[in-house]
């Protein structure tokens, strides 16, 4: 249809020391493989590892600090649009919470929330992934 599909994911989980980086990888690769057995694919997945709050048992100090890539901040969306050479004003960002509301809006691109968990005037709110997505292909 045109559109990129690109993921773009805080994974604060890292530095807190739930899981590794290595599970981490290994779980986005086991999703690309279920989406891409139904005919989706990505073209790109972004994650930030990073946590700036201390105090998990376990944590991974590597990874403890504050970065422009973590969600509500737009690292990670600048770097997409860069790479892919993504044209902001044909996009869409489809979220279920506040910081993916404010990360788009702060790089100025239309936001879809998924669910009841965060509701804006500024965005249409949708039940489910699927009608977020065949509503952006009915314009």
């Amino acid at each position: 249809m045109g559109y990129l599909a690109v993921i773009v994911t805080n994974q604060s989980a890292v530095a807190k020391g739930f899981i590794t980086l290595d599970k981490l990888k290994n779980d986005h690769k086991k999703l690309e493989y279920y989406f891409g057995k139904h005919g989706a694919y990505f073209d790109r997945i972004y994650f930030c590892p990073y946590h700036p709050d201390r105090g998990f048992k376990g944590e991974n100090k590597k990874f403890k600090k504050k970065s422009s890539w973590r969600k509500p901040d737009n690292g990670m969306f600048l770097q997409a649009i860069k790479d892919l050479n993504i044209n902001t004003k044909k996009s869409y960002m489809i979220g279920d919470q506040a910081v993916d509301y404010y990360s788009a809006k702060k790089t100025g691109i239309p936001c879809l929330i998924i669910g009841k968990n965060f509701e804006t005037k500024d965005c249409k709110n949708y039940k489910n992934l699927l009608s977020a997505v065949n509503d952006i292909f009915k314009t």
